[in-house]
């Protein structure tokens, strides 16, 4: 556990999940420490490793080994302790080069294109999304990752598309050509959370814990965020 004031480094080891981007843009990869951190707790350690869902199971025994996971909503019970992060919106990226899709493409559309996708099989479809909608969509898919890092680098001088977080988009900028189009459906917004045992609920050093993650990513937050 944290303990900021110690002068021996604590571990607080946090676990992410490789598919929901953690903060600072970067897809699937782990959250940067805030930036502040270094000066509230000189003596911190922070242990940041990937998991999966089956990794964790049952999650209400598996979680109490380390400080708290980030995954988004949909991924573990809900009745499970968590925190809301951030959400953002979905969008669908293609080349910039790829004129097989149009600017405003239909469902018709992307069921004949071939996707990317950091989901395999209706069992991961977005929360909220209906899962025989995306088996369909997505049952051209090319190339499936487990991060949405690299997405971006397999829809590149390709005819593929496919589905990420807004966020994640504009913080990559325009380098790499890609169109960012708007989704012909409905879909819930990505929700990232900070979740953790129950266990820890009232334990003070914890508590600082989840101020710091809202506090950092409060400053990163986009002001065009919803």
């Amino acid at each position: 556990m944290i303990t900021p004031k110690t002068q021996n480094p604590p571990k607080n080891t946090l676990l992410f999940s490789p598919c929901p981007p953690a903060g600072g843009g970067g897809g699937g990869g782990p959250p940067p420490p805030p930036p502040h951190l270094s000066r509230s707790a000189p003596h911190i350690r922070l242990v940041l490793r990937s998991f999966t869902v089956e990794s964790l199971s049952p999650p209400e025994v598996r979680t109490r080994d380390v400080d708290g996971l980030l995954a988004p909503q949909g991924f573990l019970p809900d009745d499970m302790p968590h925190l809301s992060l951030f959400r953002d919106r979905w969008v669908l990226v293609a080349d910039a080069a790829n004129t097989t899709v149009s600017d405003s493409p239909t469902l018709a559309e992307l069921h004949e294109l071939p996707w990317a996708s950091a989901f395999e099989g209706p069992s991961r479809a977005p929360a909220g999304f209906d899962a025989r909608q995306w088996a369909k969509m997505t049952e051209r898919a090319q190339v499936v990752v487990d991060s949405f890092a690299a997405i971006p680098f397999c829809i590149k001088g390709t005819s593929r598309v496919a589905l990420v977080q807004e966020r994640y988009i504009h913080a990559l900028g325009n380098d790499l050509g890609l169109r960012v189009l708007e989704p012909p459906f409905t879909i819930e917004p990505f929700e990232l959370a900070f979740w953790w045992h129950p266990f820890y609920e009232e334990d003070p050093e914890h508590t600082w814990l989840r101020r710091q993650l809202v506090d950092m990513y409060a400053m990163e937050q986009p002001e065009s965020a919803p």
